[in-house]
């Protein structure tokens, strides 16, 4: 029962991280920026639970030289990852910015485990898979299509059908990019683990990513020309103390990825997650949370959560 309320826990967290980090963005006027911030809250977050568990903060030397290359690069990933979704939550959403990156999340992780690829048991692709992941496209084009075609009833004039076609092939590849980030995340899970399996610690392996995804945006941040010290404008009066929130909801969702997926698995962890994640995102649409505009969920936006979420559960735990 614990784990089951974790996982929600963590996806509802996920989904407030973003919205946050885009308020973050739209005070600092930089995506990276935010990222930086939400990062560097993160890892200190990270470090404090450390100490104040009396372990080790930083991996030893003769670690970094004998374990895998590839386990260092889920700070990497998840720079890339929360940098997108700072992106993606201004052009497309809460409910979409959530859908489309578990789309690529889905296709990503089947391909995972069918292959077997960085270091997981190989779980072969089977008819059901594919029925899951047909419902999982399916349900996606169901919550995003139909609202747009009952929007679309009112005749256009020419003006329109010309800024709504550029806009919507705009939307789509913020969309593709979407899917790209899911991979993104589907990937970094397994890395994240094995990187806890070898130092030992969740708490450290959490730490350690964070702290990697830090300092690669510290080093790419300076070649947008954008100065450090726009921070201060988070100092400035009537700033929301929740603006500094979004890093450590990040590190609390890789520390307890890291625990729960030994406990329950990684199947189950993705479908509690995805549950979570899909009702925070509706919370933040519907209800205006953290100074978002209200949007109206319509029916055919929740008949095709429904499917995808049937979809899921087929395939992560059928």
């Amino acid at each position: 029962m614990l784990a089951i309320v974790l996982g929600i826990l963590m996806g509802v967290g996920v989904s407030l991280q973003t919205v946050i980090n885009s308020r973050l963005r739209g005070y600092l006027m930089s995506p990276l920026l935010a990222s930086v911030v939400s990062f560097t809250v993160g890892s200190t977050f990270l470090a404090l639970m450390l100490l104040f568990n009396n372990e080790h903060v930083f991996p030893t030397e003769e670690l970094l030289q004998t374990a895998p290359k590839h386990i260092w690069i889920g700070g990497f990933l998840g720079a890339i990852w929360i940098t997108g979704n700072i992106f993606l939550f201004q052009r497309l959403g809460a409910v979409q910015t959530a859908i489309f990156p578990i789309l690529g999340q889905i296709i990503s992780s089947v391909l995972i485990d069918h292959f077997g690829w960085l270091g997981v048991n190989i779980k072969e692709i089977t008819s059901l898979k594919i029925l899951g992941l047909t419902l999982v496209v399916a349900g996606i084009l169901v919550s995003i299509t139909l609202p747009f075609n009952k929007a679309k009833l009112v005749t256009p004039t020419h003006e329109q059908l010309d800024k709504n076609e550029s806009s919507s092939w705009t939307i789509w590849l913020w969309r593709l990019f979407g899917i790209s980030g899911g991979i993104v995340i589907a990937v970094q899970s397994p890395i994240n683990t094995q990187l806890s399996h070898y130092l030992g610690s969740p708490i450290q392996a959490s730490f350690t990513s964070f702290f990697i995804g830090m300092i690669v945006l510290m080093i790419v941040y300076p070649f947008t020309d954008k100065k450090l010290t726009a921070i201060t404008r988070l100092y400035e009066p009537n700033r929301p103390w929740w603006i500094w929130m979004g890093g450590v909801l990040g590190g609390c969702f890789v520390m307890l990825s890291v625990i729960l997926v030994p406990w329950i698995g990684v199947s189950q962890m993705l479908v509690l997650v995805l549950l979570g994640q899909l009702s925070g995102s509706l919370c933040v649409d519907t209800l205006g949370w953290f100074g978002v505009p209200k949007k109206k969920i319509l029916m055919p936006q929740l008949i095709g959560i429904m499917m995808l979420v049937v979809g899921v559960v087929i395939i992560r735990l059928i």
